[in-house]
């Protein structure tokens, strides 16, 4: 009898290579994506000393590549357009479009080559509108998903997700409604980067691990600023002294906000199917009899790790590919639109009176400029914290702080990266989800805001 519990035991263990091909890859992601690090007096991340190295090396080259890949884009998708079979397999995925993505891009080429040369009226190239998409935003763009498509592997394919997930099922499956290993998600999402941790989602969503509706609740609730953005952007506000106490105010406020949004539309209504042709995966999450949840997460994860993977850098330069010739447009021709109608027109001060009204029924001083710079939190990530720099109420600069570091939803990078992905999401799901979030997030850290400086 003793024996047969002894091989029992024995067959529990992972193999030895196998554990080593989990444990290197999954460290390696780690302390890439998760680690802070002090770099230059500023905490940042391995992974962004990455990119910013890359963008330091392109120099003066990155914007006119910049146009060189949207000048690609428009032209095969001109030529995908006019003859369907002239591409196929991931190049037709891309670049055989309609005629309204075939008119994005081709505007995009063109709204790029008057803002770097500054042709035509000034409203398309200053420095508050196409000037700071294209140099800001979509510039970046370039190194960051460059270097994401090619890393994030390190995270998705060696095990991590397994032993994560079997670690803590029982918290995240019953509080939140997602599989456990979706806590290496959010943690990417929370110290990286909202973007990266989107695209985290969409990656995990293809291999099996999420259904829709787990992959829309993450990529829509869990993709807040990074801790070093979160800290820029108080500082507009005049708001350093508080940062942490501002920065764990958000992330209380965020969870108890996906808390609820899990359980009602639109969310709860999502399919709760896999991705199509997805590798059917063990989400079961149940610990096997006899064996301990470590014991079992550990074996797993080296099981993943052993397992025969595709050419990763040949699949990470698809993932980059995919998002330089078909989100890099949006994100130009969406962005410029959005801040030349906040920089040029009146229209936000009428679209956030709603906010106004809501912030005045709960007391908050300035309500009126407040409301604008939370709308403006659906539009870009740095104008609320631009615009609310003339608020002169701590209680009110509190609230707006909290709120648009946790709105996540965005015109001019996550919003139309979020329909851009295979996750189905449309305009009005993305609008629907937003209003949600800001509304219950105004409702929530008010009364904190009240106790903090009342």
């Amino acid at each position: 009898m003793a024996e047969n519990e002894n091989a029992t035991t024995y067959k529990e263990r992972p193999n030895t290579i196998n554990l080593l091909r989990f444990l290197i890859p999954s460290l390696a992601g780690v302390i890439l994506f998760l680690v802070p690090i002090t770099y230059d007096g500023e905490v940042t991340l391995v992974v962004n000393l990455i990119i910013k190295a890359t963008k330091t090396a392109m120099g003066s080259m990155l914007l006119p590549f910049v146009m060189v890949v949207l000048g690609f884009s428009a032209a095969a998708s001109s030529i995908g357009f006019l003859k369907k079979d002239f591409f196929s397999g991931y190049w037709g995925r891309l670049f055989n479009v309609g005629p309204v993505n075939l008119a994005i891009r081709v505007l995009s080429f063109i709204l790029s080559v008057c803002i770097y040369y500054q042709i035509g009226p000034e409203f398309i190239w200053s420095k508050n509108t196409g000037g700071m998409m294209l140099t800001d935003v979509v510039a970046n763009l370039i190194p960051f998903f460059l270097w994401a498509g090619m890393l994030m592997p390190l995270l998705t394919e060696f095990g991590l997700m397994e032993f994560i997930g079997n670690l803590l099922m029982p918290v995240m499956r019953p509080i939140f409604k997602l599989p456990g290993c979706s806590a290496v998600n959010c943690a990417v999402a929370w110290v990286g980067s909202g973007t990266m941790g989107i695209v985290l989602t969409n990656k995990i969503y293809e291999d099996g691990y999420y259904t829709r509706r787990e992959a829309i609740a993450i990529a829509t609730g869990y993709a807040i600023p990074s801790i070093a953005i979160v800290f820029l952007l108080t500082s507009f506000l005049h708001m350093s002294p508080y940062f942490p106490t501002i920065y764990v105010t958000v992330i209380g406020v965020a969870l108890a906000v996906n808390i609820i949004l899990a359980r009602i539309p639109p969310i709860a209504r999502m399919n709760a199917a896999y991705a199509p042709g997805a590798p059917r995966r063990d989400m079961s999450e149940i610990t096997p009899e006899g064996r301990s949840k470590f014991g079992h997460a550990l074996k797993t994860a080296a099981d993943r790790g052993g397992e025969k993977k595709e050419n990763l850098i040949f699949s990470g330069l698809k993932i980059t590919g995919d998002i330089w010739f078909t989100l890099e447009p949006i994100v130009l021709f969406i962005g410029t639109i959005g801040t030349i109608v906040v920089e040029y027109t009146p229209i936000v001060k009428y679209l956030a009176l709603p906010l106004e009204g809501l912030l005045s029924m709960l007391g908050l001083p300035e309500a009126g400029l407040a409301g604008q710079c939370i709308f403006l939190g659906g539009v870009d990530v740095f104008l609320p914290y631009v615009v609310g720099s003339g608020l002169e109420s701590e209680l009110t600069r509190f609230v707006v702080s909290v709120v648009c570091a946790m709105q996540i939803i965005f015109l001019t990078e996550t919003g139309p990266l979020l329909m851009k992905l295979d996750l189905g999401l449309k305009f009005r799901h993305l609008l629907v989800i937003w209003l949600l979030r800001t509304v219950l997030g105004i409702l929530l850290v008010t009364p904190a805001a009240y106790m903090l400086f009342g």
